[in-house]
């Protein structure tokens, strides 16, 4: 599904909408539902570039996109993958290209996205 002219999309194909809004504070990012456990695919909100991924504690499996446009740098952040991103470090990524597959790893309730869009990034 895509919004406007091609600015980006939401990053599961079978979608059904935000089941944990953005709270400052306390829950940053937006968590992602779904209507059927039939395609666990995470794909790339926009065209970027994979400059992380990993394993944290209570993160759990993530990948971390970087989108340029013209001077200014924009991530996103995809959180609790079912297992390490099928991307690697570096690696150019186009709008809706499979990134990872969905799952509930680290400090989770259940199996869901958790994407996570921001300005800054930690470089720690």
């Amino acid at each position: 599904m895509n919004y406007g002219n091609n600015i980006g999309i939401v990053p599961l194909t079978d979608a059904a909408g935000i089941t944990q809004p953005f709270k400052p504070g306390k829950h940053y990012g937006v968590d992602i539902g779904w209507y059927k456990e039939k395609n666990w695919a995470v794909l790339a909100w926009q065209d970027g570039k994979v400059v992380a991924k990993g394993y944290y504690t209570d993160t759990g499996y993530y990948v971390a996109l970087e989108h340029t446009y013209a001077t200014t740098k924009r991530w996103s952040v995809y959180i609790h993958l079912r297992s390490n991103a099928i991307v690697n470090v570096g690696s150019k990524v186009v709008l809706g290209q499979k990134i990872g597959t969905r799952g509930t790893s680290g400090s989770s309730a259940g199996v869901h996205l958790h994407l996570y869009l921001t300005s800054e990034i930690s470089k720690n």
